[in-house]
């Protein structure tokens, strides 16, 4: 997990959320 990602989810972003998603289903 990046510290972007972390940041985002930290602050609730949706986009954030989505973003971890996307990355793991693109894994």
């Amino acid at each position: 997990m990046t510290p972007a990602i972390t940041m985002a989810v930290r602050r609730n972003n949706p986009i954030g959320l989505f973003y971890v998603l996307i990355e793991r289903g693109r894994r």
